[in-house]
């Protein structure tokens, strides 16, 4: 979805995102867009702060993609799909989440200290 993300038609504004999300259309959004957002979630806080609900919001940044690229096996959280996640210690789009742990095909490739029970045990001992 770019580079507009809104626009107006009779006077009425639309968050292009959301009107498509709602019509069953799957979603690509790209950074840069006229919001000038850097990233992808600058980009979803955007449309998410005009009405995209948080599950659309999600689902735009993992699900959409992967099926509007005919890719199999990532976009979800499925038994069979490719383990690569990024967990966030709140919602993805929220300005103020932050990483806390990457994991690559179903191994832990960065995971916060304050996160990682390992990590913790070793300190301890």
């Amino acid at each position: 979805m770019g580079p507009t993300l809104t626009t107006q038609r009779n006077g009425r504004s639309y968050n292009l995102p959301q009107y498509f999300r709602t019509a069953g259309c799957p979603v690509v959004v790209q950074t840069k867009a006229t919001t000038q957002a850097a990233s992808l979630p600058q980009v979803i806080a955007h449309s998410a702060s005009r009405g995209l609900g948080r599950d659309d919001a999600v689902r735009t940044l993992a699900a959409d993609p992967a099926e509007i690229f005919k890719l199999s096996n990532v976009g979800q959280i499925r038994t069979g799909f490719d383990a690569d996640l990024t967990v966030f210690d709140g919602p993805p789009f929220y300005p103020s989440s932050r990483v806390i742990g990457v994991m690559i095909d179903g191994q832990w490739a960065y995971l916060d200290d304050r996160y990682d029970s390992n990590a913790s045990n070793q300190v301890s001992q």
